[in-house]
This record gives structure tokens, sequence and C-alpha cells, in this order.
């Protein structure tokens, strides 16, 4: 039977294992053809064990890093050369910790190789591995609960909140806008309670959200 109830991520880490993410049981790694179950939780002792139990999502860097949000104690990095967790606030410049804690909901990937964490109630913070600074990215959205952040071919990055609907940011110009409305019908406040954004290979737009369902714009 399967130990975790609430699954927050599913993933293929590498062919045949699973990285699989729960709400309040912790990280798992599944080998397939072995049918093995490897289980990481927290512990206070060990400070490159995984921060929490309670895991929001997972990214995958063009590095080869897995970036693991938490809903309550920020982020962790995963790579299968080593085993162990090193957190955000390992990472950091020491002047940067205070910002270490917050909910982090999405990540994505700037054209430099540099970092975008979506937060609870804190917006978008961007972290540089170079000199170690995580500062926030864009003021505007300080306040915000970020769901997702999705980056298109064109570096525009589609960023979906709770209650402040749904913003394009270019990168190249460094604009913010609101996205008003969509050029097909949509429920009353179905961008206020976006979850997911998603744009596929055939560039259609998939827009997921908290309460009503899954939208399809061609």
């Amino acid at each position: 039977s399967s130990p975790f109830h609430f699954v927050t991520f599913i993933n293929e880490i590498e062919e045949g294992v699973l990285i699989i993410g729960t709400f309040n049981s912790g990280l798992f790694l599944y080998d397939i053809k072995s049918n093995k179950l490897t289980e990481f939780m927290p512990d206070p002792g060990n400070p490159y064990a995984i921060s929490s139990n309670r895991l929001s999502y997972v990214y995958h860097s063009a590095e080869g890093v897995w970036w693991i949000g938490t809903y309550d104690n920020g982020l962790n990095i995963y790579s299968r050369n080593y085993v162990r967790f090193p957190s955000l606030t390992n990472m950091v410049d020491t002047k940067y910790i205070k910002d270490t804690r917050n909910s982090v909901y999405s990540f994505a990937e700037t054209p430099d190789q540099r970092i975008l964490l979506g937060t609870e109630n804190n917006g978008i913070y961007i972290f540089d591995k170079d000199d170690r600074s995580l500062q926030p990215a864009i003021p505007e959205l300080n306040d915000c609960v970020i769901f997702d952040i999705f980056r298109d071919k064109f570096n525009n990055f589609w960023i979906s909140t709770w209650i402040n609907g749904l913003y394009q940011y270019n990168w190249n110009t460094q604009k913010l806008k609101r996205i008003e409305s969509l050029p097909v019908y949509t429920p009353p406040d179905f961008l206020n309670s976006l979850s997911r954004f998603y744009i596929d290979r055939r560039n259609r737009q998939w827009f997921g959200s908290m309460n009503q369902g899954l939208m399809l714009y061609e």
C-alpha cells in the first residue's frame, strides 16, 4: 500500500525513477524496475536533510538540478550525484537568510540561468548562485501569492497569482502587464484563481484554476 495520501508532484528524475512529493509525508524516489521506494524526511540534526515534509513543487533546471519547493520552509535542491538536500539557507549570503523561509510554490529559470521563486505573500524572488544573492525580482508583485511562473520562447514570464490575476513580464524590456481578459469566454473571476499556466509545443495555452477546472486557448 502507498505510504502517502496527498501527492503534490510527480516527475521522472531519470529513466525509470520517479521523484514524488507529498503534502505531509515527505519526498520519495521510486525505482519502478526494482519496486524500491526511498523516503526522505526532515532531520533537525542534519543541515542537509530535506527542510520540510510538506512539499509544493519541483523544477528541473538547465544545469540538471532539481529544485524542490515547500509549503512552510523555503526550498531545497537535489542532485543524483549526492544524497543530500542543501536548503536555500545554505546557499545564500548571510544577509539574505531572513528571506529563505518563504513558502515556495513555483520556479522558473531566467535567460542568464538565475532562478525565479514564486512565494506565498512575498511575490517573486530571484536567486543568483554566483553572488549568492536573493532579492525581490518584480516590485509590483511583492505582496502577492505567486502560484506559477512559466517562461515562453519569447522570454515572457506568465505569472499566475491568487486573487490578483494573471500577469505577463517581458524579461527583455522589464515591463509587467496585467492580463485583463482572454479572447475566449471565461467564468467570472477565472483569472483571479489560476493555479498553473502552460504553453505546449503547438503554442496552445493551458490555464489551470484552483476552483474552476482547466481551460484551453488555441
